[in-house]
């Protein structure tokens, strides 16, 4: 028997009820279940009540929208989402279910603002020690000093004290404005509550990615304001291509997982497939989405159009053209820290070329020398090109990540002993173009109503605006040249960065940087083993609805699937159902990983013990 329940509520289907329920695999496509159209009769009093009598010219009651929607079968759930009406006649009425991966799309839409959410709110108070010191999962926002350039001023200025004799230090506050940082972690996640989902698992918690937050000089604490212009879907498929993750919707416990490709079988469900009675080779549409996309595609950041930025990623044909000598592998071997073995490199006046990149064979990093300078910090020598292209050999695609890293420049911070402001200390920290202020040539604000209306511009729609990311890991130790030492709360794009007056260039402890070569290796590289060229379809008469995330075998072989389809009738489930599936190799301990009580943990191998646990040999 099929039931179809619209907020809790039985329908009448009509006699010759039919549907086809196709579930698929968000790993390979992002649909993961699809929308269902149903036309329900108006004519019996159960439907009518439950529609409030539509169909009637003179109905003024007003319908509820987006209801739950269940669909049941031999009391299986074949579908769990929400309920979308699309016409109606005198005596029909016409609705979808929208369900999976298909619901979240489908009411978020392209046009859905993450600032028409009700997302939280947080107000920095002084002296918030808390968002200063730590870092995510401690705290879902950092209070970082970021420059807006266009209005002249830094939000969230810090400065700090050496009280004398001892060994703390004591935070001050200078003349600032306070504003969240949020964690982009913990964005995601408050997005998604925002829209009606809880997100139980993001695998970009367990990396060093998880310190990652959204640089932002808008003047506002409402967590919905920080990103004018992006919406919710732009937003989440920007999360899914730069991680190379993807979104895995349960719409029966409006709950999400974001899942990073190379592990999405971590610790999967094995399942076996009864009463297979045909299995056949399947035709592959050309136009099906490339599920290994970023590990063999081209990677490049979406960079502004800058002097900063083209120094970070350098315009293509001028890399072609340039002139480049290398830093030998053997150079130095034994010096384990990096900067002072490329200073050494460069304190030989035959390596000080101001025309000549430099590329360091042992890390691929590369560096132009520009002379001391002390208006451009003690160095010698400055990285370059930090955010280069992933270029491959025979890539299939291109792609371009709209989330790029934050501008770090040269900003005064102030130092304190006991109350007196000493001389600012030069550091590197986030400076962000924005709109700001109109002024008129004088540096004056317009005022005059005559100025007013000469400059008028109609309002637009918001535009979106550049996402920017940056490292944060608290407080960062700065020794200046002369006695004392400070502790800075700064932010990183890469290995290192540098201030001005202190000693060589600090190293973040995390090793963290948005280097697309460490993207790759984190997120892109060791993807499963699966061919999709050689799709089977099956046809069988096995009585389960399975998870398609499981991992499945099928005569003897290991298949992940692409998608099942199911013919309901107003008895139930009518005749065999068919799936798509995908060869896979795949180890036995891999597949059926289990989950490790003690920490929480997915474990690759192990050993299966009497007692019902899952260890690591």
């Amino acid at each position: 028997m099929t039931e179809l329940f619209i907020n809790g509520v039985s329908v009448v289907l009509p006699k010759d009820f039919s549907v086809q329920v196709k579930r698929e695999n968000s790993f390979v496509t992002k649909n993961g279940e699809y929308t269902y159209d149903i036309t329900l009769p108006l004519t019996n009093p159960i439907n009518a009540e439950l529609y409030k009598n539509i169909n009637r010219l003179n109905n003024l009651q007003r319908l509820e929208t987006k209801r739950s929607a269940v669909l049941v079968a031999d009391n299986r759930v074949y579908c769990n989402g929400t309920e979308v009406i699309t016409g109606w006649s005198e005596s029909t009425v016409s609705i979808q279910v929208a369900s999976g991966n298909s619901e979240l799309n489908y009411f978020i839409g392209s046009d859905l603002l993450i600032s028409s959410l009700d997302m939280k709110t947080t107000v920095p108070e002084w002296g918030d020690m808390e968002h200063i010191t730590k870092t995510y999962p401690d705290i879902d926002y950092c209070l970082a000093p970021v420059v807006n350039r266009t209005a002249g001023y830094c939000i969230n200025r810090w400065a700090y004290g050496k009280p004398t004799l001892e060994d703390t230090y004591a935070l001050q506050a200078d003349d600032s404005y306070w504003f969240p940082q949020p964690f982009l972690c913990a964005f995601v996640k408050e997005v998604m509550r925002a829209i009606g989902y809880d997100l139980q698992v993001n695998q970009i918690e367990d990396t060093i990615f998880k310190s990652l937050f959204i640089c932002h000089v808008e003047e506002t604490c409402k967590w919905n304001e920080l990103l004018p212009g992006w919406t919710v879907k732009d937003f989440f498929e920007e999360i899914e291509k730069m991680f190379n993750a993807v979104f895995v919707v349960d719409n029966r416990n409006r709950t999400a997982r974001l899942m990073i490709k190379p592990s999405y079988y971590a610790g999967s469900k094995s399942v076996h497939v009864l009463q297979v009675e045909d299995v056949y080779e399947a035709e592959i549409e050309e136009s099906e989405e490339d599920v290994n996309e970023m590990a063999s595609a081209n990677v490049r950041y979406k960079m502004p159009d800058s002097t900063y930025y083209r120094l970070r990623c350098l315009p293509d044909d001028f890399s072609k053209k340039v002139k480049r000598e290398v830093i030998p592998e053997g150079f130095e071997a034994g010096e384990t820290d990096l900067m002072a073995r490329i200073q050494k490199w460069f304190s030989d006046s035959g390596h000080q070329k101001k025309d000549v990149i430099y590329t360091d064979i042992a890390n691929d990093k590369e560096f132009i020398y520009r002379g001391r300078s002390f208006n451009e910090g003690w160095s010698d020598f400055d990285p370059i090109n930090e955010f280069k292209p992933l270029e491959r050999e025979n890539a299939d695609s291109d792609v371009e990540l709209g989330m790029v890293p934050v501008e770090l420049a040269f900003y005064d911070l102030y130092s304190y002993v006991g109350n007196d402001k000493n001389r600012p200390i030069k550091v590197t920290i986030p400076v962000i173009d924005s709109s700001g202020t109109k002024v008129d040539e004088n540096g004056e604000s317009i005022t005059n109503v005559l100025e007013q209306i000469e400059n008028w511009t109609a309002a637009e729609d918001e535009s979106q605006g550049n996402l920017y990311l940056a490292f944060y890991i608290g407080l960062v130790q700065y020794e200046p040249l002369t006695s004392g030492r400070y502790d800075f709360p700064l932010a990183f794009t890469d290995t290192y960065t540098w201030t001005q007056s202190y000693k060589y260039w600090p190293t973040n402890t995390i090793g963290a940087t948005l280097a697309l070569k460490t993207l790759n290796k984190q997120f892109y590289e060791g993807q499963y083993d699966i061919d999709f060229d050689k799709a089977i379809k099956i046809q069988t008469h096995d009585p389960n609805v399975y998870d398609t995330r499981s991992v499945f075998e099928i005569r003897n072989k290991r298949y992940i699937c692409k998608d099942m389809e199911f013919t309901l009738d107003i008895s139930g489930r009518k005749g065999a159902w068919t799936g798509t599936f995908y060869p896979i190799r795949i180890s036995d301990t891999e597949a059926d990983a289990r989950w490790i009580l003690t920490d929480g943990k997915w474990r690759d191998g192990g050993v299966w013990l009497d007692n019902g646990r899952w260890l690591d040999d």
